[in-house]
């Protein structure tokens, strides 16, 4: 290479600023060794895709290709990114004003020229300009990227070179004559400088030969024969990158995908040593045991055996008491039939045995009722009473659930190996057809007392709650709950401290956005007997904002609320009772302090509501209410199969048969 162009090279790379300037400057002193008098350097601005400018290097001029055995000269703009060679030189064919664009497996309409070896450029280390020009030469061989324009006339031309930044006049050389659709004609530029400077900033124009120097006939064809054999071999190379780039992509999948698999046989394999690791200590605490066991005095079976009560000691008595004389009367009644046994003898005893029976039966259901009412009286006096919110909840439950009315509803659990429980939520208003879901996860780690809930609703509602329960103190839970609403930008936290033992339930919360607001409710209990109260107070206003209070009582069949609401203008009461295993009904009264006497009986100051449920079967039951209103509520319920449930209901208006003041709904419960 010319040393002044070497010294132009190294001066542009440096201002321009190439990562790699030493590869760089050998990849094109090269390609302008290998391709003398064909492509010159320049420095100009090539325009981005998204519109970015930036100077680059760029190898403008034509490269030649034989082409049914005649030489074209193919006119192309090399550009080298700042990163080469870590990302490829991107390759536009330029045609002239007398030339268009042929279309094709590698150029597009443009002049961009793609192939495998530009695609995978980065994969390989020893990518380079020379490379990449002859494999184009070949492509170009087999389908030439331009064609000339219909009124283009047939004159052959000779191959030259585009002018340096316009400071010196090209070189040419006198190759085969070719057919003008695929000559090209240089285009002088004056904006090729990497700065605006004068003249001498550009280097000198050097001399590479004269244009008058011709070729002889042996020359030319000499010349024509290796352009053929170089293209052939260009060919067949192009054809064989191809294939070894095809087969270095799929080793280097296959290495990913062994090293995926080596690292999760790794993953395994820690996993099974930890689990041996544990089953082993298990072992040996279980040998440990067993020896400790077997140093233990042998002790009668009546003697380890026992209740924890004098009572409970008489029921395990008179049960094996019992047992036994069943077995008595199945021997001798198999006695009887081989003939062991006369027939007088085994009525005799028959009729002892039976009567005896019937005492202990009747003995052991006095004392299952005795034990029963102890047990429900000591776990009335020793229980944590329920939250505030749950006071009165048996007679709410019986009179709002299993009422799918109003809307179509279909909710579906599953949970995941590790533990993950999903919840999917839909319903769909049957008046308005709005359309309303929810998704929800929660993950429970028993072992540290942790859950986390998150939810996603079809508002675009997103919610996250942590809780902590039972590490700090016993009975103690700490939880924080978070909401965001993008498409409004509001958001919302809290933080909340749950306190419950024996005879005590509180809860505080406390909004951070909201105010601040602090809520509040505790519950006492003893013995059945249930009082708490509820407020809420606005920390910036330095106000009450509304507080409640509520008794009741609990027993095993039956429970009593009272509620005084809203600051204590409304008032209502609640009672359950669970008539038997199959039976259960309620009854609730509102009676609202502010309401305005009016003919709607809907909007009246008092309101009375009335409703039972009874079991068909194990699978199924029925629920029924009506309030004074005149409004009737129909509800059943039915397991089709284990975790499959579906619900019907109804409410019907009987004030007004004849109008469209009724409302029916389905739900599917899918719980896996």
């Amino acid at each position: 290479m010319d040393p002044e162009i070497a010294e132009w090279l190294q001066r542009v790379l440096q201002t321009i600023g190439y990562q790699h300037r030493e590869r760089m400057y050998a990849d094109v002193e090269a390609v302008l060794r290998l391709f003398l008098n064909f492509l010159v350097p320049k420095a100009e601005t090539y325009t981005h895709d998204n519109g970015r400018s930036q100077l680059l290097l760029s190898l403008i001029g034509t490269i030649p290709i034989v082409y049914q055995s005649a030489t074209y000269n193919i006119p192309v703009a090399l550009w080298l990114p700042t990163s080469y060679p870590s990302v490829a030189p991107i390759i536009f064919v330029t045609p002239t004003a007398q030339m268009l664009v042929k279309a094709g497996k590698y150029v597009d309409i443009s002049g961009r020229c793609y192939h495998p070896y530009l695609a995978y450029w980065s994969n390989k280390s020893d990518s380079n300009l020379v490379e990449i020009i002859s494999i184009m030469q070949g492509v170009f061989s087999q389908e030439p990227p331009v064609y000339a324009k219909s009124n283009v006339s047939a004159q052959p031309q000779q191959q030259s070179s585009p002018t340096l930044g316009g400071s010196y006049p090209s070189p040419t050389t006198s190759l085969k004559p070719a057919p003008p659709i695929l000559t090209y004609s240089p285009r002088t530029s004056s904006s090729s400088a990497i700065s605006p400077q004068s003249q001498q900033n550009r280097y000198p124009t050097p001399t590479f030969g004269s244009s008058s120097q011709q070729l002889t006939p042996q020359q030319a064809q000499l010349y024509t024969k290796l352009q053929t054999a170089l293209l052939e071999f260009n060919t067949a190379s192009s054809r064989e990158m191809q294939n070894l780039v095809t087969v270095n992509k799929q080793l280097n999948d296959a290495e990913t995908r062994t090293k995926s698999e080596l690292q999760s046989l790794k993953d395994l394999n820690a996993k099974i040593q930890y689990n041996i690791t544990t089953l082993t200590g298990s072992i040996e605490q279980l040998n440990t045991k067993i020896e400790q066991i077997r140093t233990w005095p042998e002790k009668p079976v009546d003697e380890i055996i026992c209740g924890s009560s004098v009572v409970h000691n008489q029921l395990f008595e008179l049960v094996a008491e019992e047992i036994a004389i069943e077995d008595t009367i199945y021997y001798l009644g198999k006695a009887l039939t081989q003939d062991k046994v006369e027939l007088n003898a085994y009525m005799k005893h028959l009729r002892n045995l039976s009567r005896e029976q019937f005492m202990k039966k009747a003995l052991i259901k006095k004392v299952k009722a005795q034990l029963g009412h102890i047990f429900s009286i000591v776990k009335m006096a020793t229980s944590i009473p329920v939250p505030f919110s749950d006071l009165g909840k048996s007679a709410n439950d019986l009179l709002g659930k299993d009422f799918p009315v109003g809307h179509t509803k279909l909710e579906l659990k599953t949970v995941a190996p590790n533990g993950v429980t999903f919840n999917v939520l839909g319903s769909q208003d049957t008046k308005s057809g709005h359309v309303h879901g929810e998704l929800k996860t929660k993950y429970v780690d028993f072992k540290n007392g942790l859950t986390v809930t998150e939810s996603w609703t079809t508002g675009n509602l997103l919610t996250t709650q942590i809780e902590l329960e039972n590490k700090v103190a016993k009975g103690l839970k700490l939880d924080i709950t978070g909401g965001f609403l993008p498409s409004e930008g509001k958001k919302n936290a809290k933080v909340g401290v749950h306190y419950k033992q024996l005879g005590f339930n509180s809860r505080a919360h406390l909004d951070l956005f909201k105010g601040p607001t602090f809520t509040g409710d505790v519950v006492v209990g003893r013995e059945g007997f249930l009082v708490g109260g509820d407020f809420s107070y606005d920390v910036g206003g330095s106000y009450i904002t509304r507080f409640a209070a509520a008794a009741g009582y609990t027993a095993p069949e039956y429970s009593v609320a009272v509620h005084a609401h809203n600051s204590f203008k409304v008032f209502s009461a609640s009672y359950y009772h669970r008539i038997n295993a199959d039976l259960e009904a309620g009854a609730k009264a509102v009676w609202d302090s502010k309401a305005i006497p009016s003919a709607d009986k809907s909007k009246a100051p008092v309101a009375l509501e009335v409703g039972a449920k009874l079991y068909l079967d194990r699978d199924a039951f029925v629920k029924a209410k009506v309030n004074n209103a005149g409004v009737v509520g129909l509800g059943y319920t039915q397991a089709l199969r284990k975790g499959v449930k579906v619900s019907v209901g109804g409410l019907v208006d009987t004030t007004k048969l004849d109008q469209a003041a009724h409302k029916v709904g389905i739900s599917f419960v899918f719980d896996a």
